[in-house]
């Protein structure tokens, strides 16, 4: 259980990201292709976006860097791998010097914003952690977007602007994807400057979850009081269940047929938000932190290596 201070406390806003997601446990590659087609038609711009830092360890950063490489070739997306913190911070985001303006060390947000603002227009951002290797390399982005269903807030929105894994504390900031329209140059922007006056600074994964709520801001700045009962789910936000964008550790990338319990948590829903093992199919995988070891270049990452095996021979 996740403690909080915040008016939504963790139970609650794990339960709200559940029935968001469908309470779907595997909902597989069932694509709505008129969706992902005339995406593909238009030709969309996409960035892959990964960022290390320098605690992990060097043969996993270039064994993830040789992953995202041939993945985006594959598709023709752009890459954007930084190694680590330095080389997000070497230049100005949002306006500001990481350094001299004192930014909180979110690596994601910045990372991505960095992009967003960048030179180049995209259409769509997929991020990956450094921790995560792509298992099957012919999944398209347009793909997996054909295959979110529609926005629980408003049917009517065909592909929501936001998408990430729902998980057992709320949303996952280890992978996701984002529209950059007005609405996710924002999202970023909140995202990269989430902190509360007063309080000890927040977890990225924290600022994430409050961030996709637009009132905490005008709240935080003090402004009028918010009826936190009325709030609802923005449209543009749709979560998706574990094993969707990715399958966790827990399976050591063994086969597996159905879902593993791993959850205690005395709420049935909750189970369904426990990490997902890695199936044949599945669009990638998430290894435990491979860290560098003090004084050497770090562990072979022997499970992280096996993943992008798999990537290679689906690559054939």
């Amino acid at each position: 259980q996740e403690c909080s201070q915040w008016p939504l406390q963790g139970q609650d806003l794990s339960l709200a990201f559940l029935r968001l997601a469908g309470a779907q446990t595997n909902p597989g590659l069932v694509l709505a292709k008129e969706s992902w087609e005339a995406m593909a038609a238009q030709q969309a711009s996409v960035a892959v976006v990964t960022a290390c830092t320098s605690r992990h360890s060097v043969v996993l950063r270039k064994l993830v860097s040789e992953n995202r490489r041939q993945y985006t070739a594959l598709h023709g997306y752009d890459l954007h791998f930084y190694e680590d913190e330095a080389s997000i911070a070497a230049t100005v985001v949002g306006g500001a010097n990481l350094t001299s303006s004192n930014a909180q060390a979110f690596w994601r947000a910045h990372a991505a914003r960095r992009v967003a603002e960048g030179p180049k227009h995209y259409d769509w951002l997929l991020w990956l952690d450094c921790d995560v290797l792509v298992t099957e390399p012919k999944i398209s982005v347009a793909e997996l977007l054909g295959a979110v269903p529609s926005s629980v807030a408003a049917p009517s929105v065909q592909v929501a602007s936001f998408i990430a894994v729902a998980g057992a504390r709320g949303v996952r900031a280890d992978a996701w994807i984002l529209r950059l329209s007005p609405w996710g140059h924002d999202l970023l922007r909140r995202w990269a400057s989430f902190r509360v006056p007063g309080l000890a600074p927040t977890s990225e994964r924290l600022a994430l979850q409050h961030s996709l709520l637009e009132p905490w801001e005008a709240w935080l700045r003090g402004g009028p009081r918010v009826d936190w009962r009325r709030l609802s789910w923005p449209p543009e936000v749709s979560f998706v269940a574990p094993g969707f964008l990715i399958a966790d550790d827990a399976m050591k990338l063994k086969p597996s047929r159905g879902a593993v319990e791993t959850s205690s948590r005395p709420v049935p829903e909750l189970s369904r938000l426990s990490p997902r093992p890695w199936q044949e199919g599945d669009f990638a995988w998430r290894g435990q932190p491979c860290w560098a070891a003090a004084g050497a270049h770090g562990e072979p990452c022997p499970d992280h290596m096996q993943a992008h095996a798999v990537f290679m021979r689906r690559l054939r």
